[in-house]
């Protein structure tokens, strides 16, 4: 969830490819197992690219909120 939410903070697309290709954070399988724990939890959702098959991964409401929360404790 940060590296999607740096992504979205520096106004960047964050491509679901181009998240689990992150080899320095964890394998692809791992990260794919995050995404699909995060999308349940309905911390972030995907949108279809209009003009491709690319996937792209956004924070919900939800996910922003408890990232702002994070955030907060760890500043603390």
């Amino acid at each position: 969830m940060n590296a999607l939410a740096i992504l979205l903070y520096d106004k960047k697309d964050a491509k679901v490819g181009d998240l689990i290709s992150l080899g320095h954070i964890a394998s692809p399988a791992t990260i794919h197992a995050a995404l699909k724990k995060l999308t349940h939890s309905e911390l972030i959702c995907f949108r279809n690219a209009v003009d491709s098959r690319a996937k792209y991964a956004e924070l919900t409401e939800l996910g922003l909120k408890r990232f702002n929360e994070l955030a907060k404790a760890i500043t603390k």
